[in-house]
């Protein structure tokens, strides 16, 4: 079945199983083949400002099926409380491995995924993994505020 749709008071964060599904679906979806094309197509083709833009956008596109299921809206706020949601079990060596994997298949920076979320408040550089999940204080958040909801 479906997830309730979560909202600011609603459910409770997601179980840790939970997190760690949703990121095999999102990293499913960032290994596919045709995903990983397009990603370095656009890298190829663009200046870094513009790679940024066109590889939110096909991040956001990409996984917004997946976040609706999970029960998480499509647009800024629903992002940045599923990475927050998904970032308190950043202790977890599975979801640790995960958010690598999907950073490295976007060519973010290691911590990058999380910096957004980690702004809530909450100190995730201290998450076990040494430096493949510490932030980078020079990385930029994704940037998913720029996708309309619909």
């Amino acid at each position: 079945g479906s997830l309730p749709a979560r909202v600011a008071g609603g459910p409770k964060p997601l179980a840790r199983g939970v997190a760690r599904e949703l990121l095999d679906r999102i990293w499913l979806q960032c290994s596919a083949a045709e995903f990983r094309r397009a990603i370095s197509e656009v890298k190829r083709s663009s200046s870094s400002a513009v790679f940024r833009g066109k590889r939110a956008a096909l991040f956001v596109k990409g996984i917004s099926e997946i976040t609706t299921e999970f029960g998480f809206s499509v647009d800024h706020a629903g992002f940045m409380q599923m990475w927050a949601e998904i970032a308190l079990h950043i202790d977890d060596p599975h979801v640790s491995l995960r958010i690598s994997q999907v950073e490295d298949a976007l060519a973010f920076a290691r911590g990058e995924l999380l910096f957004g979320a980690s702004k809530g408040g909450r100190d995730q550089g201290r998450a076990g993994r040494g430096d493949q999940v510490q932030l980078d204080g020079h990385a930029r958040p994704a940037k998913p505020a720029g996708v309309r909801a619909r």
